[in-house]
């Protein structure tokens, strides 16, 4: 685990160039570069809709990648000296905080109190228990698989689950659902850990994705060990009809 650790930085930075479509070096430059989208087949699989665009913020840099017309509407209304202050332009509604685990990352114990339980084949039977929709995609056609779960119980009562996908072959996201009686008890951020945990002896990256507005989850990342390393603002955050003058 302390090999890969010691990577992620690194492994981040490959990842987010071949999805973003720039070099490394953009990545770290302090500079605002624009790409377009091109499908390599080596970036995270998600599903990309027109209008496509993506923006990540990290450090102090800012790439924006995304389809033709749609970048140069950014390119003329967009007027900022720095790579921040994209967040303060009044077509971006909002954006997500991506976490991955910090250098010091240790395996915490889960909650004695409570039985657990990993899923991998067969997470496709976790399906029946509906309200888990962050933890679990309930499709198993998605491009990026379900690869492995883990469940929490109290008796015979499912309380929470956290699940993983394969974003990519290196890089998998982790989600999180607790059932609102046993929230705020350190479940979520325990079994977050504890994935996290598996997933590094695995050789992957586990990455934890927040809406900057959502304390909760933020603190759910920050509790399990993790800590920010970038920002990402989609399309479902983009005002386009604000851009279109």
């Amino acid at each position: 685990m302390r090999c890969i650790l010691n990577s992620i930085d690194e492994i981040i930075i490959e990842q987010l160039a071949i999805d973003m479509n720039c070099e490394k070096s953009d990545l770290n430059s302090g500079n605002i570069v624009y790409t377009l989208e091109k499908e390599n087949g080596n970036q995270r699989k998600f599903i990309r809709r027109s209008p496509y665009v993506e923006m990540i913020l990290i450090n102090d840099s800012l790439i924006i990648n995304g389809e033709e017309n749609y970048l140069e509407l950014i390119r003329e209304s967009v007027n900022i000296s720095r790579p921040e202050d994209i967040l303060k332009q009044d077509f971006i509604k909002s954006h997500s905080i991506n976490f991955s685990p910090s250098m010091d990352f240790i395996k915490t114990d889960l909650l004695e109190e409570y039985e657990y339980l990993v899923y991998k084949e067969e997470i496709a039977r976790l399906y029946v228990n509906k309200g888990f929709e962050n933890a679990l995609q309930y499709d198993e056609n998605k491009p990026n698989k379900e690869i492995i779960a883990i469940v929490a119980k109290d008796g015979d009562k499912i309380i929470g689950i956290a699940g993983a996908t394969a974003d990519s072959e290196i890089l998998w996201q982790i989600g999180i659902d607790v059932i609102s009686e046993y929230r705020f008890k350190g479940i979520g951020s325990s079994l977050v850990n504890r994935l996290a945990s598996i997933i590094l002896d695995m050789g992957k990256v586990p990455y934890y994705a927040a809406e900057a507005n959502n304390i909760a989850s933020l603190k759910t990342a920050i509790n399990a060990g993790f800590t920010e390393k970038w920002k990402a603002i989609f399309g479902m955050y983009i005002d386009f009809r604000k851009l279109i003058k």
